[in-house]
């Protein structure tokens, strides 16, 4: 025989029955997958990405960890402190290397400097039409995205074993070296075909 009296409500310290946040499992789960998947398309590639390569799993790993720093205010002196590096003088000791991931944030203002020099050109150019803006309009847009990874990849060197004037040394002589490879590309697989097709579309 059923009994008529009415079910006490469980008080929330009991342990026989938790707490309902009020959303239907399905519901619930289903937010969760959703919530989880970026994160999860991410692990895929990394997995399929180490299997590649051979290597093993990152740990530790975060890029929001990494570019944490990357809009914290610095002043010049920071700045300069951060660029002195990779002399005999200025070299740490590997005792004192930085064992953790780096956390770049030079790059993204290398990107900003390029990027509204950049706009200024567009601007000027628009205004003006002066055809003398052209050259610098076209190196600043070829060279925001090249400097910015090259800073970023300088601040990558956790030993700071690398000094900004040996950089400059090494980019300088690459540049003169595909100076001579391009033309030597261009002779073995000339691009006057794609010369002929833009005349004959216009």
């Amino acid at each position: 025989m059923a009994s008529d009296q009415p079910e006490m409500p469980r008080e929330a310290g009991d342990r026989k029955a938790p707490l309902s946040s009020g959303i239907p499992p399905a519901a619930e789960a289903r937010s969760k997958s959703e919530a989880s998947l970026p994160e999860n398309l991410l692990r895929q590639v990394g997995t399929a990405l180490n299997r590649v390569a051979g290597t093993e799993k990152l740990e530790g790993f975060s890029f929001g960890e990494m570019f944490s720093e990357t809009f914290k205010r610095r002043t010049a002196e920071e700045m300069e402190a951060y660029l002195i590096v990779g002399t005999a003088r200025t070299t740490p000791p590997i005792g004192e290397v930085q064992t953790g991931w780096p956390k770049p944030w030079l790059f993204a203002r290398c990107l900003l400097v390029f990027g509204l020099a950049y706009l200024g050109f567009v601007a000027a150019f628009e205004q003006f039409g002066s055809l003398d803006l052209v050259p610098g309009l076209l190196i600043m847009g070829a060279f925001a995205a090249p400097m910015s990874t090259l800073v970023l990849f300088f601040e990558f060197n956790t030993p700071r074993n690398v000094s900004l004037y040996s950089l400059i040394v090494l980019v300088t002589w690459g540049g003169i070296v595909a100076s001579f490879f391009s033309p030597a590309g261009h002779t073995f697989n000339p691009l006057n075909w794609l010369l002929v097709e833009l005349k004959q579309s216009s």
